[in-house]
């Protein structure tokens, strides 16, 4: 199953959500009649006699609807701020960038090796200091405003590959869709369990009339909160339910994503059974833990139904990942824990290998050898959830191979802007001093100092490293107010359009640095695909195409006959447009994209794989390329790992 398959089954399963959240609201909406009938008197001559109160039950349903569709709103309002209100809310600290601890330092470089072989934004990384057990979560609309979080007992106890199988379960969850399913979910429990909180109220508020002895009105008080707290918990029960139903069966591909991810199922059949042979196994201590039991790595309460369980038995996701598995391992595992004599250990460095299988891949078409700096995106895009074995070391090189310098403003919050900025200095002085003059007081004199400090060593870096660098500065832009960030974008475009030209990775970096920026400040309306069809973009693909044609083939006749292999890919023996390079290709390709960012996600994986046919043509994706690929990639909300051209 690739990336597009599992976001139609997240998109799948938020329809099933939706029928389940109906079904249980039209259920309390009738309890609640009944409920507030009996209170009021209604049914004095027995069901009949609610014929005569039609109005007054109308007003009953439509205040239970507004009451519980209110609380849902408000839920999902105050999780607005995406995956980090989360993360707040169960007491999870974030991971300072100049942290000194050992165990945050792996955690943060195992996340960002991650990230880039995933082929996503880097998400923001928390800790929860002071929960013992193993467990981890991720959360957030998307990729732009994800978290991820570990417990210090899974930084304790598990060992770099342990913890790098716990992270790349988690990143299945990030990429494939889950994350946004889970906010949603959290906000419709809360709108099924108001009901029983209001019933808890009026209980209460009985209780106290009793005291001050207004019997009479607090006898229908009690009797009313009674039954409103009686729904309540139906309502728990089939939230759990329903919770339950979404959440147990992609456990099981999230575990099979992280195998095939890292290629090491001793990883995380690993962490699961020292969750098993643990104590306190994977327990959380937070409040709030059964509102987000559906986003751990592992069971954070213990469920005394099965049916309310969020995730499947330890030893049956164990043995998915290792059929031999024996259950006497997880006694022998316990006394090895109880002896100390298994620890998480020191950080190791990622293992080189010695030949990157995707270095001697062979392209279809292109005769038999082997092409230099090629990349097949066949296997990108049916294995972007689960890349390569190459890949993560693939990665791992390239975080080690960016300056010392660099990787740091990356991670400083008051660097990593002049950074941004100081990868857009020209190579020529006049105009670097005319970009230098632009930005004179509009940023602070710190900040003027950092930029022309950093100029040097941007200018020296490997342009296949630039964007790489981008994607780990994402999360440290996060933590920047709103205004900065919204005033970053005019002087980005500023700068690049200082000397009236725009390279393409100016324009890479301007267009994913503002779609991050967007999503960041509205996560919840990041969408990853729409329901438009091909048939319904032709101008748009036609563009699309032709820029990308254009700017990766050197004559006009190389361009037209890659154009054509690509839309001979899109369309078959169909009528396919033609190749009509527009004047303007920036304003073309701004345009081609908002209008493909709609697109089904279908029809977006017919058009990526079209689009590497069209700069596959002759044989090789340069630097500039790349760079194209995931620019269009990224406005498309799809993720994409890294090249082997990537510089690593």
């Amino acid at each position: 199953m690739n990336f597009f398959e599992h976001q139609a089954r997240a998109r799948r399963r938020t329809g099933l959500l939706i029928l389940l959240f109906v079904l249980a609201v039209l259920a309390i909406v009738a309890g609640v009649n009944f409920a507030m009938a009996l209170a009021m008197g209604l049914m004095d001559n027995g069901w009949q006699g609610l014929a005569g109160h039609k109005g007054v039950l109308t007003l009953i349903t439509l205040g239970t609807l507004a009451l519980v569709g209110g609380a849902t709103a408000y839920r999902v309002a105050r999780l607005g701020s995406g995956g980090s209100a989360v993360a707040d809310a169960l007491g999870a600290t974030p991971v300072p960038p100049e942290t000194s601890d050992l165990q945050t330092r792996r955690l943060r470089n195992v996340v960002e090796e991650t990230a880039l072989a995933a082929g996503v934004s880097v998400p923001a990384i928390y800790v929860m200091e002071k929960e013992a057990g193993i467990n981890a979560f991720a959360a957030g609309y998307g990729p732009a405003d994800a978290v991820v979080a570990v417990t210090r007992g899974t930084l304790n106890h598990l060992n770099r590959e342990e913890l790098q199988g716990v992270v790349a379960h988690e990143f299945s969850h990030i990429v494939n869709g889950d994350m946004r399913l889970n906010i949603r979910l959290m906000g419709v429990l809360f709108g099924i369990l108001v009901i029983g909180i209001i019933g808890r109220i009026l209980l209460r508020g009985g209780r106290f009339g009793r005291i001050r002895g207004n019997n009479r009105n607090a006898g229908g008080i009690v009797l009313l909160g009674l039954a409103l707290y009686l729904l309540g918990g139906i309502g728990v029960f089939f939230g759990r339910l329903i919770k339950a139903s979404v959440s147990r069966q992609r456990e099981f591909l999230a575990d099979a994503a992280a195998v095939q991810f890292t290629r090491q199922p001793t990883a995380i059949a690993g962490a699961l059974k020292k969750i098993a042979a643990l104590e306190g196994g994977s327990r959380l201590q937070a409040p709030d833990t059964e509102e987000v039991s559906h986003m751990l790595f592992a069971d954070g309460v213990r469920s005394l139904i099965g049916l309310w369980a969020t995730h499947p038995p330890l030893e049956k996701r164990i043995r998915a990942i290792e059929p031999g598995f024996q259950a006497e391992e997880i006694e022998t595992l316990r006394k090895q824990l109880g002896r100390g004599s298994v620890a998480a250990g020191p950080e190791q460095p990622v293992p080189e290998r010695r030949k990157d299988p995707l270095q001697a891949a062979k392209i279809p078409g292109m005769g038999g050898g082997a092409i230099p700096q090629a990349v097949v995106m066949g296997t990108l895009l049916a294995d972007v959830d689960q890349p390569d074995p190459g890949r993560q070391a693939l990665a791992a090189r390239l975080r080690r191979k960016l300056p010392p310098a660099l990787y740091a403003a990356a991670h400083d919050s008051e660097a990593v802007v002049p950074l941004l900025l100081s990868l857009l200095l020209g190579d020529q002085s006049d105009l670097r001093g005319r970009q230098l003059s632009l930005l004179q007081g509009r940023i602070s004199v710190a900040g003027m100092t950092r930029v022309s400090a950093l100029a040097p060593l941007t200018r020296d870096l490997d342009p296949r490293h630039r964007l790489p660098l981008l994607a780990l500065s994402m999360p440290t832009l996060r933590r920047r107010t709103p205004e900065s960030l919204k005033a970053l974008l005019p002087l980005v475009d500023e700068l690049v359009q200082a000397d009236g030209r725009v390279t393409v990775f100016e324009y890479a970096l301007g267009r994913l640095l503002a779609r991050h920026v967007n999503d960041v400040l509205a996560p919840g309306r990041a969408r990853t695909a729409g329901r438009t069809l091909l048939k319904q973009c032709g101008p748009a693909v036609a563009d699309l195409f032709s820029v990308i044609a254009a700017l990766g083939h050197g004559d006009e006749t190389a361009a037209r006959q890659a154009f054509h292999t690509g839309l001979a890919v899109l369309y078959g023996a169909r009528n396919a447009p033609d190749y009509n390079p527009p004047r303007n290709w920036i304003a073309a390709l701004d345009g081609a994209l908002q209008r493909l960012d709609g697109l089904s996600l279908s029809a977006k994986e017919e058009l990526i794989k079209a689009l590497v046919a069209t700069m596959m043509h002759d044989g090789r994706i340069t630097v500039a390329e790349g760079e194209l690929l995931r620019t269009v990639c990224g406005l498309l909300h799809v993720p994409l790992p890294p090249l082997v051209s990537d510089g690593a």
